[in-house]
């Protein structure tokens, strides 16, 4: 990956893009806009996994934040230790993980995965 300013922008987009996947997930759950009732268990965990996703976002952001002032747009400009470039690696990492875990938890609300995380099967793929 090439560090500069873009690449911390971009990461930071992504956060942002999380954050408000969460957000949607929580109102999907809401029981005023639900669509379809969610088991009592499956709101309980969704919640705790949207928790854990925002805590891990919010870290990385902060992380993002903290590194930006020492990039530059030229990557051979800045001098970057090896635990700080290792720093905006795992705040990627994080990042990726978030998505995950909010798709899982998506599809926990759309009667697609278990509480356990295993895959229903329902429908055409009932027998699979």
């Amino acid at each position: 990956m090439l560090l500069n300013k873009y690449t911390i922008n971009a990461l930071r987009s992504r956060v942002q893009s999380a954050i408000k996947r969460a957000d949607e997930i929580t109102s999907d759950i809401c029981p005023a806009a639900n669509k379809f009732p969610v088991a009592p268990d499956i709101t309980a965990c969704v919640d705790l996994m949207v928790a854990d996703a925002v805590e891990m976002l919010s870290s990385a952001g902060h992380a993002l934040q903290q590194m930006e002032p020492k990039l530059t747009d030229d990557p051979a400009t800045h001098t970057l230790t090896p635990s700080e470039i290792a720093l905006i690696a795992r705040a990627d990492q994080k990042i990726n993980h978030c998505f995950d875990l909010l798709n899982q938890a998506m599809q926990m609300v759309e009667g697609e995965r278990s509480i356990w995380g295993k895959e229903i099967r329902h429908g055409a793929l009932w027998y699979k």
